[in-house]
């Protein structure tokens, strides 16, 4: 088992992480309407059986979303649910990616 990072957000100075994570947590949390975990999620481990997407992936903060997309900048949990925002999604611009709480494997926390 890996030990996961303590808690960042990509791209950013080390002395505003925790204030900038607290303003893209609340401004997640006012645009969608959702009540977020107080869970500070770094890594998702997803299977998707779908007729379009199948196969296992990994989503984690700092790395891109997908094949040649955005540095994923958090994720975050809401019942059921999780939040994934980039630079353009989400992150204070139009709203996070949504990924299915059913097809998450494994959730981890920042250490």
């Amino acid at each position: 088992m890996d030990n996961p990072p303590r808690l960042f957000i990509p791209l950013q100075s080390k002395q505003r992480q925790e204030e900038l994570y607290t303003s893209l947590r609340d401004y997640v949390q006012s645009t969608t309407g959702f009540a977020i975990t107080d869970r500070r999620i770094y890594k998702l481990e997803t299977e998707h059986h779908g007729a379009v997407n199948v196969g296992k992936s990994e989503i984690a903060v700092g790395k891109r979303l997908g094949e040649g997309g955005e540095i994923v900048v958090a994720i975050f949990e809401k019942k059921d649910w999780y939040l994934v925002c980039t630079q353009s999604r989400g992150a204070f611009v139009d709203s996070p990616f949504y990924i299915d709480g059913a097809d998450v494997t494994l959730a981890s926390e920042f250490g």
